[in-house]
């Protein structure tokens, strides 16, 4: 996967620019309460295999609060560049897309058994989210933490 400081902004600003959001395929049941969430395969040698695109719904206030959620989502990813245990963030572009790298894992099930090395590595990965002074106030929903194949755990959302 390319890395968020490897990826051309320009191919990826063209892109959404031509971006039939529809197109996506859906992540999630229903939309987030910041707006849908969507899968995308761009084909273009600069940008990666697969991405995940927020945008935020609703019109007049609905909409303006969805995008101040969406904006405030992205500064903390921008906190979060440096730890491990988060999806690279491309950025928030056009005041409507939020790019995100695809991150290959399942949601984690409640009484899911994890090896102490998964657990070490989420509690790592949650402290240094708190020193750089986030703080998420979701992780009690299982499927805001997922669970890759190789048993690393990403926090989500």
């Amino acid at each position: 996967m390319l890395k968020a400081d490897q990826t051309d902004e320009t191919s990826l600003k063209d892109y959404l620019n031509s971006l039939d959001f529809e197109s996506g395929q859906p992540v999630t049941e229903r939309p987030h309460h910041q707006g849908e969430v969507r899968l995308f395969a761009p084909n273009h040698p600069k940008l990666p295999s697969r991405l995940i695109i927020k945008r935020p719904l609703g019109q007049g206030l609905r909409g303006w609060l969805a995008r101040y959620a969406l904006r405030r989502e992205y500064h903390a990813y921008q906190r979060l560049s440096s730890i491990e245990g988060f999806a690279p963030c491309f950025g928030f572009f056009f005041e409507r897309y939020l790019v995100l790298g695809y991150v290959e894992g399942k949601a984690l099930q409640p009484n899911q058994r994890l090896s102490q090395e998964s657990t070490d590595g989420l509690r790592l990965s949650i402290l240094e989210m708190h020193e750089a002074g986030v703080a998420h106030g979701d992780l009690k929903r299982h499927d805001n933490l997922l669970v890759a194949p190789n048993g690393k755990i990403f926090i989500l959302d």
